[in-house]
């Protein structure tokens, strides 16, 4: 199966103090950056100890050539300094993976909501009725990110002894306001043992 061609190679103009950037698809030279930024990048602040990562080994592979997947990058100049991909499961349901972005970049804030929302872009445009996203229970700033795009928060789980949150976006109503981040942080109940999904990673 050859690769499939979803772009989003936009200029996003940026305010005065801050620089533009491009967010696109995934290219081989990238890989190394992709890497660095799996390691830096992660909001959270730490990475899952059983995440071995090996869809970042083989990107074009798993993302790029499987039908419903993608992974794309932001870019401020010539550096990659950001990353997104998503994978979709035989339900129709999109898990939004690999959320990544360089440590004290002032325009960390605007890129991260530029990736997701390509992300739920070409999701609804492949058809998924959902988007979700796992956060760890102290990531108070992705959380505050996942409400603010429309996230709402699901339920606690604990997956291989990690316990996280589960977001959904409804992308069939996406626009409908949710519950203040704020909110959905008071909301948060004790965490409950339930089975992963094979796509939770992220």
């Amino acid at each position: 199966m050859g690769s499939r061609t979803v772009r989003w190679d936009e200029l996003v103009e940026s305010p005065e103090g801050e620089r533009s950037f491009i967010v696109r698809s995934f290219a081989s030279p990238d890989q190394p950056h992709v890497v660095r930024l799996y390691h830096e990048g992660l909001l959270a602040g730490h990475i899952d100890p059983f995440d071995v990562a090996e869809d970042l080994e083989q990107i074009e592979e798993f993302y790029l050539r499987r039908p419903h997947r993608h992974f794309w990058v932001a870019e401020v100049g010539s550096e990659v300094v950001g990353t997104v991909a998503i994978a979709t499961d035989p339900d129709g349901v999109g898990h939004l993976r690999r959320l990544r972005v360089t440590p004290n970049l002032p325009e960390k804030n605007r890129v991260a909501v530029t990736l997701v929302k390509t992300a739920l872009s070409h999701a609804r445009e492949w058809g998924a009725i959902k988007l979700a996203f796992h956060a760890p229970v102290d990531d108070a700033r992705a959380i505050r990110l996942l409400g603010h795009l429309g996230f709402q928060f699901t339920r606690a789980r604990e997956i291989r002894g990690r316990h996280l949150l589960e977001f959904y976006v409804d992308l069939y109503n996406h626009l409908r306001p949710s519950p203040p981040a704020d909110e959905q942080l008071k909301a948060i109940p004790l965490v409950a043992n339930e089975p992963a999904s094979p796509e939770a990673r992220h």
